[in-house]
């Protein structure tokens, strides 16, 4: 089993990374504004960890739901796949440091999914 990850964003800037048994044992002051996203618990080539939000390959946004799991977002047009094994070769950024690159279609579609996962709460 992996250990569950995750990534702080704070303003666009990645804080921290911890894992599930580190926040529980620390004094982690949460503050207004801090952002976590998961890890997926996928690497890409170079073998860098992917998390939800990262862009992939310089054309996807990764995009995870803990009830369907992983999608991949296409950052030009706002199509939603589903992830499949070899898709991700290299991960280039995320949406927090670089959404200039997010288009508005790919917004909608982050917005479809994120419709949908509330539907299932």
């Amino acid at each position: 089993m992996r250990d569950t990850k995750f990534r702080f964003y704070y303003k666009g800037t990645i804080l921290d990374t911890l894992t599930l048994k580190e926040i529980s044992n620390s004094n982690y002051h949460w503050a207004e504004g801090v952002i976590v996203v998961e890890y997926t618990g996928l690497k890409d080539k170079n073998g860098v960890e992917s998390a939800h939000f990262d862009i992939a390959n310089d054309k996807y946004l990764l995009y995870l739901d803990l009830v369907y799991g992983l999608y991949l977002i296409d950052i030009s047009n706002g199509a939603i796949i589903r992830y499949e094994e070899g898709i991700i070769k290299e991960i280039t950024g995320n949406y927090f440091e670089q959404h200039e690159k997010i288009s508005e279609d790919c917004q909608r579609g982050i917005n479809k999914l994120l419709s949908q996962a509330n539907r299932t709460m």
